[in-house]
């Protein structure tokens, strides 16, 4: 169950943010809409913007007559009225649909996540999978990445330029204690695999969120680490070139002495620098904090 916990916590860490941005704001809501996604409890990961103005969200519902899992992809019109509701139909398990892309380079769009077979003694049994959808949010193709006696769970996905995304998630490969490293897969279009890197220390290492740094395909993560004399777990960032291989990270102190975590980051296109956001006592949530940092990961300012 702590890997469940874990993987709810991070939704809510998502949402958070977004709700306490919004009630700042002090700005009128245009509508509000509630769905009831089939039966069970049902979360929405992530969305991105159609080119025929609709929006195409995945997310996952519980069904509680299963207890499993499943996730979904639906189209909403501009008044969040849903038009279509589309299954992810496997028979590998209990499916996570996380995030979802509109390609910058074609009509294409993208939607990636992870199986898991919770009917597996531990460690858990989870593999990513990336699918491509038509524009009704139709499954096409969908390309599971399956490594035998690991548990890869997937948090983001990145285009890094023309016919090439990067899936970063996290890779139990230590069958005994379930630390966890970085997984970075390079793919293609099609869903061939072109490069796999694991990279971590002996403690858990995380990556929550990432995004494009630039035109040659570099990609900026954030997360936390208990590895590389981390301590109770710092936040940190890491740049990856356009297929995985990590060229540099850089650990952030100070935040608080029971550990933070980055939860988010973004780049800003009024000076080119980034914006990362989490919390310190991470994953408890106790303080939130916002870093910006330069393109190497110099610190610029932080407010907490």
């Amino acid at each position: 169950m702590k890997l469940r916990n874990e993987i709810l916590m991070k939704g809510w860490l998502i949402a958070a943010p977004l709700l306490f941005a919004l009630a700042a704001l002090g700005q009128s809501v245009g509508y509000s809409n509630f769905y009831d996604i089939d039966m069970g409890l049902g979360v929405l990961e992530s969305a991105t913007l159609m080119d025929n103005g609709n929006l195409l969200v995945v997310g996952n519902n519980y069904n509680e007559t299963n207890n499993w899992r499943d996730g979904f992809h639906v189209v909403v019109d501009i008044e969040g009225n849903v038009i279509n509701q589309i299954a992810i139909a496997s028979d590998l398990g209990e499916i996570n649909a996380q995030t979802v892309l509109h390609s910058q380079y074609s009509e294409a769009y993208y939607s990636a996540g992870y199986f898991c077979d919770y009917s597996i003694e531990r460690p858990t049994y989870c593999d990513y999978y990336f699918s491509k959808l038509g524009l009704d949010g139709d499954t096409l193709f969908l390309k599971v990445f399956q490594t035998p006696d690991t548990c890869d769970i997937l948090y983001d996905v990145v285009e890094t330029g023309l016919n090439r995304l990067l899936l970063i998630g996290q890779t139990c490969n230590d069958t005994v204690t379930q630390n966890k490293d970085l997984l970075l897969i390079a793919i293609d279009t099609l869903g061939n695999e072109v490069n796999r890197i694991v990279f971590g220390g002996g403690g858990t290492d995380y990556v929550h969120s990432a995004c494009l740094k630039d035109e040659t395909g570099g990609v900026m993560m954030t997360g936390y680490t208990l590895s590389f004399g981390a301590g109770n777990g710092k936040s940190w960032v890491l740049e990856a070139d356009s297929i995985g291989n990590v060229l540099w990270y850089e650990i952030y102190t100070g935040f608080s002495s029971l550990g933070d975590g980055g939860i988010g980051i973004s780049k800003s296109e009024s000076d080119g620098n980034f914006i990362v956001v989490g919390a310190s006592n991470f994953p408890n949530e106790s303080d939130a904090y916002m870093l910006k940092i330069d393109t190497d990961g110099n610190e610029i300012w932080r407010k907490r």
